[in-house]
């Protein structure tokens, strides 16, 4: 207020990112003759991107991701992180992501100011034991068309996931030759798990 010189105290909410409309009209009507008020609003966030949408690592692998606050001048550019799977992929506070098993996993950037987020698919591939998985399997042809051939010294469950982490195909192999069909299956690159060992496809 500025007291009984001006009339009664007199009351102005200001709302962050809305320009007061404080005209000459307006200030005159509140607060009479006074001198021209200028007032700097704070900037609001109007959203937040990732330097990668996607990613591939390996076990044991890191990845630092850059999160960007728009707009540059934007009073808080506050950033939290969190992994859809941390069993698959963890990230640091700073954004830093850690591959630790086989598997899909979304990383999400969110801003602390408006809850605006970005998001980045890793995908995490176990070639530290594709010794083991070739001693005991071996795929073929890769790239591949209308079909993989398996071939098992002894049983187990094949699983081929897209790059979402959603289930495309899976069946029983058992020792000795197997032809799976993955003709239904469109251009891309899919994982192959057979237990706890997986191997990247691309057809």
């Amino acid at each position: 207020g500025f007291g009984s010189y001006y009339g009664e105290h007199r009351k102005i909410t200001l709302q962050n990112g809305v320009n007061p409309n404080l005209n000459a009209s307006v200030r005159e009507a509140y607060f009479g003759a006074l001198p021209e008020i200028r007032i700097r609003m704070a900037n609001a966030v109007t959203g937040i991107s990732l330097d990668k949408t996607a990613a591939e690592l390996n076990v044991g692998e890191t990845l630092q991701l850059v999160a960007t606050v728009s707009p540059a001048d934007a009073i808080n550019k506050n950033v939290t992180w969190r992994s859809s799977s941390e069993a698959i992929a963890t990230v640091s506070d700073d954004g830093l992501v850690t591959a630790v098993a086989a598997g899909v996993a979304v990383v999400t950037a969110r801003s602390e100011s408006g809850g605006f987020e970005a998001e980045c698919r890793i995908t995490v591939s176990d070639l530290n034991g594709m010794g083991e998985l070739n001693m005991r399997y071996s795929v073929y042809p890769n790239p591949f068309a209308d079909y993989i051939v398996v071939s098992a010294i002894a049983g187990g469950q094949a699983t081929i996931y897209d790059l979402s982490g959603q289930t495309v195909l899976s069946t029983n192999v058992k020792a000795g030759s197997n032809r799976i069909e993955t003709s239904a299956l469109g251009k891309g690159v899919y994982i192959l798990r057979i237990g706890l060992k997986t191997v990247k496809l691309v057809k």
